[in-house]
């Protein structure tokens, strides 16, 4: 008679739980998306799309001019959608910029901490190999030239309040 009784309690406790784990689970989902290899170049590091510019981004291979309007048409459609669907995260994989240009990281902290504020959608981003220590380079005299780069330290300053603000020691 324990032993059954026992069972019958087992059942209608597992039984009772099941509908609360299935609304549970709904509320649980969790909505990631991802952008990755943004190789953003602000406008004012490009001289204008000048000759230089052209011949060093295409030749090897990086359709440059197009980075950053890629990059807002792509915020402002997950924006929407983070509106409609509740988007928790946003993530942001290297190549970040183009060749780590200290300016393209600034700029590109400041489009996602607008994102952030604007969606509720929390940010983070991870540096691809083109993102810390690279040899950058601006186009506004005509010929490519050096720039101001991106160390470990400033990455991680520029990107405080993008993801590494949630890292746990």
């Amino acid at each position: 008679m324990r032993k059954t009784t026992a069972v019958i309690l087992a059942l209608l406790v597992l039984l009772a739980s099941v509908p609360f784990s299935a609304a549970a689970k709904k509320t649980d989902d969790l909505r990631i998306a991802f952008i990755s290899d943004t190789h953003l170049l602000p406008e004012e590091l490009t001289g204008g799309y000048n000759d230089a510019f052209k011949e060093d981004t295409y030749d090897r291979g990086k359709p440059a001019e197009q980075s950053q309007g890629l990059l807002l048409s792509a915020l402002a459609s997950l924006k929407a959608r983070a509106k409609s669907e509740d988007l928790d995260y946003l993530v942001v994989t290297g190549d970040l910029t183009k060749d780590g240009e200290l300016a393209s990281h600034k700029r590109l902290a400041q489009l996602l901490e607008q994102f952030e504020k604007d969606s509720g959608a929390q940010v983070a981003v991870i540096p691809g190999n083109h993102d810390i220590n690279m040899g950058p380079s601006e186009y506004s005299t005509g010929v490519a030239q050096s720039t101001p780069n991106t160390s470990p330290r400033q990455f991680l300053q520029i990107y405080k309040n993008l993801g590494f603000d949630l890292a746990t020691p």
